[in-house]
């Protein structure tokens, strides 16, 4: 189940739906000390600058869509 993106107001019905506590209720509030599985494998040179070209281009991508649907957090 993912909330993210989901109002605040809006997780507390949906978590009550499933029949889990409110953020507040629940021991850890839904937050977790583990980082995400990330494997990284090396890429081939001769294909390096294109992934790089990829890869900027969906973080902008990623970032228009974030400030549209405003879930932005500009870093400070």
């Amino acid at each position: 189940m993912a909330l993210m993106g989901v109002q605040p107001q809006l997780q507390e019905i949906v978590l009550k739906q499933y029949g889990f506590p409110s953020i507040q209720q629940e021991l850890w509030h839904y937050g977790h000390l583990f980082p995400a599985l990330l494997e990284l494998k090396p890429m081939p040179e001769w294909d390096r600058a294109n992934q790089i070209k990829e890869a900027i281009w969906q973080t902008s991508a990623f970032a228009k869509d974030a400030k549209a649907h405003g879930n932005w957090v500009p870093y400070s």
